[in-house]
């Protein structure tokens, strides 16, 4: 059981991977799919700790970090376009 890929083709990429420059190179519509993928990634680890005890952890906290580095890039990119 590993962690959902984000993206179609080329793109591809693992979601606890994610970098915050990749973040910051995604448009407006991509960053609101990997927040969905996050979420529910999140969301299926966290019931998966109740038949496995704590194993997935480690991975629930570095996809809590990159669903906050996702909405950090995503209100900045509303701050910026706000502005002009």
């Amino acid at each position: 059981m590993g962690v959902r890929r984000v993206g179609a083709g080329v793109g591809k990429m693992d979601l606890i991977k994610l970098d915050i420059e990749q973040m910051r190179a995604y448009d407006k519509q991509r960053l609101l799919e990997v927040e969905e993928d996050l979420r529910k990634e999140i969301n299926k680890l966290k019931m998966d700790i109740f038949a496995e005890k704590g194993k997935h952890s480690g991975k629930i906290n570095s996809l809590k970090k990159n669903l906050s580095r996702i909405l950090t890039v995503k209100n900045s990119h509303e701050n910026e376009s706000g502005k002009g």
